[in-house]
């Protein structure tokens, strides 16, 4: 088995009871005997995508187990679309992704999970910032517009993070010089220099005010 996909209504109703038991069927699966063991049903299991199923935070915390290195298996590709997965989901998930290392998740897609508000994308780029294995990352859109649509959010710091130049143009949308809350945007030196220019935005030093030189109004003669 490579892949497990779960769409729609055609599947029933899943819930997050469903997804708990489905994980723990595919991690018991697996004998004790032997960490080496390669020759059980999911061993090969690189892709799940759920769609249209309310799992919720639960379930988002049973599919995160699937990522430690313990499961017994290597998920490369996670798809959770309209989940109702919210802050705690994202935290869970997060929590496992700044343990992995190579080889892990290289594709995390959890888009049109409307409860995904500031503080959930906050906690799930927290984990990115250990990840060493995640190349794309689709929840970069769901970031991006969290940028956009924030009133509070004034500091991002992506440093070390290397969300490489496709990564970086996802982000430029949110990087214009019209978003002036967004007060600092940190990002990695390993991107092009034009990227980089683009995207890195420095805290500006306290105590400093920009303005024209010369400035204030000349003295009558």
């Amino acid at each position: 088995l490579l892949q497990l996909i779960l769409e729609g209504e055609d599947v029933g109703t899943l819930g997050s009871g469903g997804v708990r038991a489905l994980t723990l069927a595919i991690m018991i699966s697996f004998p004790l005997v032997s960490v080496w063991f390669t020759n059980g049903p999911y061993t090969q299991l690189r892709y799940i995508r759920i769609w249209k199923q309310e799992i919720g935070n639960e379930g988002a915390a049973a599919i995160a187990s699937l990522l430690q290195a313990s499961s017994g298996v290597n998920i490369a590709y996670l798809e959770l679309l309209d989940c109702g997965i919210g802050e705690d989901g994202c935290r869970a998930i997060a929590d496992v992704l700044s343990l992995q290392k190579a080889p892990g998740l290289l594709t995390l897609n959890l888009d049109y999970n409307l409860e995904i508000n500031d503080a959930g994308v906050n906690v799930l780029f927290d984990g990115l910032f250990n990840n060493t294995a995640l190349k794309n990352i689709e929840a970069l859109t769901a970031f991006r517009d969290a940028l956009i649509r924030s009133k509070a959010l004034a500091h991002v710091d992506f440093t070390f993070n290397l969300i490489e130049p496709d990564g970086a143009n996802v982000l430029l949308p949110a990087l214009t010089p019209e978003n002036v809350k967004l007060q600092s945007f940190l990002v990695d030196a390993s991107l092009p220099g034009d990227l980089f220019q683009q995207l890195n935005r420095a805290r500006k030093a306290e105590g400093k005010k920009k303005g024209k030189k010369g400035g204030g109004k000349k003295k009558k003669k």
